[in-house]
């Protein structure tokens, strides 16, 4: 059994009204059963600009085929987040860690408001599994917070830097970069442990073996750039959505998502060299690695210049995640060579993920 995934991360100011919460789900219900093979649809959480909706769906013989989310706007003016939300997810489909949209329907009868069917994602966020880490008194170990370096974060941004496109039914790829090819100006501009979900557990892959697959979502605040509007031209929304990946890491390091502006060593040598970024004490814990230690807060950097490139980013990922073992960690002290290994990553997943009770 797992815990309820949350479909929505929302912008926060609208007027909408909580009261009117069941009237939008019965109109959506109605549409949704009566217009698609959608059955037994619940609420399943709301924002300040939008609500959520789970259903089954059934295949052509009346058989359960999956569940899946329905999200749609709050009131007309967040209509425009939604529609907003439709664009970007259109662009990025077919990315592996970034959830599919699977199709959308631009007025909803009764409600005159835009909404969107997307994959269901079955285990929460990783601010709720945090939480569950923290509430047993563990921290994640280094391998698996290289996992989610991976996954979760770098290979969804690789996927906005080089969208497909793809069709709704098409195969997922594996996110990664297209030599020859310029990176999109595509900016998520949200990202945060609340719109990262974690779901099924194929350890047979070998880049989710330490790790469930994670996915991106809420598209809401997503922004295509105009080149040169920011520092980078190009690169500007990498660049962003670099440091937003460094913002996940640092949250799930520390295990809050405050920061301070400060100096911090980024490297050896004599005086070691230092850059300013968005730091957290948590990020001194003599249990981290100093390469996964750098990484992270190099991608908190103020200054452009200091952000490593995507190529940097997943390929230190990549190694991590398929080269490292347990002895790789033992010089941080008998416990790593206790928590960094398989079984004890395995039995962490199975406790704060997988079987984590129904919230």
């Amino acid at each position: 059994m797992g815990s309820a995934p949350v479909a929505l991360g929302l912008p926060i100011q609208s007027n909408n009204d909580p009261t009117e919460y069941p009237e939008i789900f019965k109109h959506v219900n109605n549409y949704f059963t009566q217009n698609r093979r959608f059955e037994q649809g619940k609420m399943l959480g709301r924002g300040s600009f939008g609500g959520a909706f789970i259903f089954n769906e059934l295949d052509a013989n009346g058989e359960f085929l999956r569940k899946v989310v329905v999200k749609t706007s709050l009131d007309p003016w967040s209509d425009l987040a939604t529609l907003n939300e439709i664009q970007h997810l259109t662009a990025v489909r077919g990315a592996e860690h970034i959830v599919r949209l699977l199709c959308s329907v631009p007025d909803v009868p009764g409600l005159d408001r835009a909404a969107f069917v997307m994959d269901y994602v079955e285990h929460g966020t990783w601010g709720d599994a945090l939480a569950r880490v923290r509430a047993v008194n563990q921290r994640i170990p280094n391998r698996m917070l290289w996992g989610i370096f991976l996954i979760a974060v770098a290979r969804a941004v690789a996927g906005m830097a080089y969208p497909r496109g793809a069709e709704a039914d098409a195969p997922p790829w594996r996110e990664q970069i297209i030599d020859g090819q310029a990176p999109s100006l595509i900016a998520h501009n949200d990202m945060n442990l609340g719109n990262v979900v974690v779901g099924a557990w194929d350890r047979t892959d070998e880049e989710h073996r330490l790790c469930p697959i994670t996915k991106l979502i809420d598209f809401g605040c997503a922004d295509t750039l105009v080149p040169g509007e920011e520092a980078g031209g190009n690169l500007a929304a990498v660049r962003s959505n670099i440091n937003d990946i460094g913002r996940v890491m640092r949250w799930l390091i520390s295990g809050v998502p405050d920061f301070t502006i400060a100096p911090a060593i980024i490297g050896g040598g004599d005086p070691p060299r230092t850059i300013e970024c968005r730091t957290h004490a948590g990020l001194d814990d003599p249990g981290l690695t100093d390469e996964l230690r750098f990484l992270v807060r190099r991608c908190c950097a103020t200054n452009a210049a200091d952000v490593p490139s995507l190529r940097e980013v997943l390929g230190a990922c990549e190694n991590a995640v398929r080269n490292h073992t347990a002895q790789d960690y033992a010089h941080l002290g008998p416990a790593a060579a206790v928590y960094e290994r398989d079984a004890a990553v395995a039995y962490l997943v199975q406790m704060c993920i997988l079987d984590a009770p129904l919230s």
